[in-house]
């Protein structure tokens, strides 16, 4: 028994049609539209997909600065301005050398120390020969000695100890060791003479 099916009417017909329409209109504008078919301005931030867009997309001169790189950056600033102010975390007078100075005088009753940096004693062994005591050890370090105006004449200057490990060193009487320093002064003669004196040790 043959089976008939009703003619479908117009109306199904156009239905159908527009169905097929609405499903391949989608498949279809994705392939059609492009950036040049956009309005500019016409896609608002809601309608990107978040964590989407990458540099390439991104002009990185429109960003402001993200407020951990900003923490980041005042934290160098304030480094470099520490550092303008020291050298590897240290203050410039950590590496200043500490000079020792004194003025002596010497008379025939003995000698004193009129003024010094701290630290330092004197004792007259003859005429014209004087004992310094600096405190710590003068080796390798470098020894002036110079008269007090107006006085003028000869001095000489080296460090106690004897010559072993001891640069420009003298075997000195009384105190033969590395703390002291023995200091000579003559007159112009020259012969030995007490003298009031500078005597400068370097750092």
């Amino acid at each position: 028994m043959r089976i008939r099916f009703p003619r479908p009417s117009a109306g199904l017909a156009v239905a159908v049609v527009a169905l097929f329409v609405a499903l391949g209109g989608t498949a279809l504008a994705k392939i059609l539209i492009n950036g040049s078919d956009l309005r500019n301005r016409s896609v608002g931030a809601i309608k990107i997909k978040k964590n989407s867009l990458t540099g390439t997309e991104i002009k990185e001169s429109s960003l402001s600065t993200v407020p951990s790189a900003k923490n980041a950056q005042n934290a160098q600033n304030a480094q470099n301005a520490q550092n303008a102010n020291t050298v590897g975390g240290k203050a410039p007078a950590a590496f200043a050398a500490a000079n020792k100075w004194a003025l002596i005088a010497g008379t025939a009753g003995g000698a004193n120390v009129l003024a010094s940096s701290g630290g330092m004693t004197v004792t007259r062994s003859s005429t014209g020969i004087y004992l310094v005591n600096a405190g710590s050890s003068v080796v390798g370090k470098p020894l002036s000695a110079t008269f007090n105006f107006p006085q003028v004449g000869f001095i000489t200057v080296a460090p106690c100890g004897g010559t072993a490990n001891n640069p420009g060193g003298a075997t000195c009487p009384l105190f033969n060791d590395t703390n002291h320093v023995i200091v000579r002064t003559l007159n112009t003669t020259p012969a030995p003479a007490d003298s009031t004196f500078y005597l400068s040790i370097g750092g």
